[in-house]
């Protein structure tokens, strides 16, 4: 009778192995285990290893941080790309040196928060790095949020984009003390400035033909471009223009005005003053074909981007000055909190299908 119970036993573990790995296939993700502190701990006292790259594990919750702490944690993000590391790119060697720079300090912030890192490969001198926080109900389908990492030659890029690049690591987490429903993928994106932007080599475009490979369904994205330039009062002709009196805008094609909205009223419920203006362009709008969220688009991917527009009211745009002293961190700080509640909003399924 033992014999049996035993038998059923392993019949019942090797099921629920199984299933683990069918549900790991479906997220995308190659589940592997840190065995390197198993030899640390005596016969009779289980190793305490955990799986990678699966989500982080549940149920895990963080208290919500202090304003000040997420405030000067986005000043450290900032400055450490921008000014410990400075220009990130394939155009110099003391760029291309910078940019693995850029994705070793992104991947150990990432890991400082907690959650598991992948590092996906673009071509042989720079990569991806993702973060997955896995969803509790509906784990099979993701919404990917991507901010570059690179920058133009000659400049420090900490508006375009450390600011970008900050947000995702405030979000890795601040969103640790929700409850996801669908997985959420932090992606900071390589190969994303000219002259790869917008093309089959940018890193925006490899992530989806890997994420089209591995199965899992994105049901939405969206792309942090450039959010730390908060200028309230503009010289003539540029005060006419309405979309410089918000804050932020919400960028997309027309056909996901809904999405739009959804992610406006989100931004809005959003404690703070910052305001956010909706901004709709045509599929193959030229000026906008090298941001990120346009390779989702163009696969049929909801998708869209938030950004301060820098290149309308910034004169430091693509500049040696787009340093880190230039930007508003209280302001950083409060987009923090509105880039959260739009996740939080995509990731829940009990709304409207995305």
């Amino acid at each position: 009778m033992k014999a049996a119970e035993r038998e059923k036993e392993a019949r019942r573990r090797s099921e629920d192995a199984k299933r683990t790995r069918e549900k790991n296939h479906l997220l995308g993700l190659e589940e592997t285990v840190d065995t390197a502190g198993q030899d640390s701990f005596p016969a009779s006292d289980p190793p305490c290893w955990s799986a990678t790259h699966v989500g982080t594990p549940i149920p895990v919750r963080r208290q919500p941080e202090m304003f000040h702490d997420v405030v000067q944690r986005i000043r450290d993000d900032v400055r450490l790309l921008s000014e410990v590391i400075g220009e990130r790119n394939d155009r110099s060697s003391r760029g291309v040196e910078n940019l693995a720079r850029a994705a070793d300090a992104i991947t150990d912030r990432l890991r400082d928060a907690g959650v598991p890192v992948r590092r996906r490969p673009v071509d042989e001198g720079a990569c991806n790095v993702e973060a997955v926080l896995r969803g509790e109900r509906l784990a099979s389908e993701t919404v990917v949020v991507g901010a570059h990492y690179d920058t133009t030659r000659g400049s420090p890029g900490a508006d375009d984009n450390a600011s970008g690049v900050a947000m995702l690591l405030a979000l890795a987490h601040s969103l640790q003390a929700l409850r996801l429903e669908r997985t959420v993928r932090l992606v900071a994106f390589a190969a994303e400035e000219p002259p790869r932007g917008g093309t089959e080599l940018a890193g925006s475009r490899r992530y989806l033909r890997d994420l089209r490979r591995e199965g899992p369904r994105v049901a939405a994205m969206m792309s942090i471009e450039g959010v730390g330039v908060h200028v309230r009062e503009h010289r003539w002709p540029f005060r006419l223009v309405r979309l410089l009196k918000s804050d932020l805008a919400i960028v997309g094609d027309g056909k996901t005005r809904w999405l739009l909205e959804r992610a406006k009223r989100a931004f809005d419920s959003a404690e703070g003053d910052l305001t956010s203006a909706i901004v709709t362009h045509p599929l193959l709008f030229t000026t906008l074909r090298a941001q990120s969220h346009l390779a989702f688009a163009r696969e049929g991917i909801p998708a869209f981007m938030v950004t301060d527009t820098a290149p309308l009211r910034s004169i430091d745009y693509h500049r040696a000055t787009d340093t880190a002293d230039r930007l508003d961190y209280d302001r950083l700080g409060e987009t923090s909190v509105a880039l959260e509640r739009i996740v939080a909003d995509l990731a829940r399924v009990e709304r409207a299908s995305l």
